[in-house]
């Protein structure tokens, strides 16, 4: 599903230079919130706003994992939970 995304973005935004990447990826994340939409309506509208936060943060947090330990492998659950909830704590943290 991530290849078919990109692909819809690069055929209506053109190549992604540098200085495009992102316009591009919050388009991504528009589009992978609207399918998730379709699927979790109710989910999605109450919170879109921690959604669009959060979305980037495991992005990072996944590619740098997968980069630190060079292996290409699923995450396990209870690591992805565990950075969701660092995440959490720390937005918590930096708006207080």
């Amino acid at each position: 599903m991530q290849l078919t995304i990109l692909l819809d973005l690069l055929h209506k935004h053109g190549d992604a230079t540098p200085t495009q990447r992102t316009e591009l990826y919050d388009s991504y994340v528009d589009l992978l919130l609207a399918r998730e939409a379709n699927k979790h309506p109710e989910s999605v509208r109450k919170h879109q706003k921690q959604l669009r936060e959060i979305v980037p943060f495991l992005g990072w947090y996944m590619q740098s994992r997968s980069e630190e330990a060079s292996v290409n492998a699923r995450m396990p659950v209870a690591d992805l939970k565990a950075a969701i909830r660092h995440f959490q704590y720390t937005e918590t943290a930096t708006q207080a």
